[in-house]
């Protein structure tokens, strides 16, 4: 798949490439997967990631957050992060990227 420009900053368009691939790969069909996030948008519209990384089969477990951000380049900043943090960062961050997919599949 290639890599969408969501961002100048290497590691945050690192960071959301991967949860653009994520979101687009829970599900069997990309199709699919939309219909999942719009479902997920209809029942938790007020949620920053309508409740996508916790029940969309993303990443859940805090050390695989944090991984996944070292693994993005974020090495030294996330270690000072708590897990409470870095949890919101990516909870916002996965309904950026969720809000992204709806407006370019319409």
């Amino acid at each position: 798949m290639a890599k969408v420009k969501f961002s100048v900053n290497k590691k945050l368009n690192n960071i959301l490439n991967d949860i653009y691939y994520d979101l687009l790969h829970f599900c069997e069909t990309k199709k699919e997967c939309i219909n999942e996030i719009r479902r997920y948008k209809k029942e938790f519209p007020r949620e920053p990631d309508y409740n996508i990384a916790q029940y969309g089969n993303l990443i859940i477990y805090y050390d695989d957050v944090r991984a996944a951000y070292k693994k993005a380049g974020y090495g030294f900043s996330v270690n000072k992060m708590s897990d409470s943090k870095l949890w919101e960062t990516y909870k916002r961050q996965v309904g950026f990227v969720a809000r992204y997919i709806l407006d370019h599949n319409k």
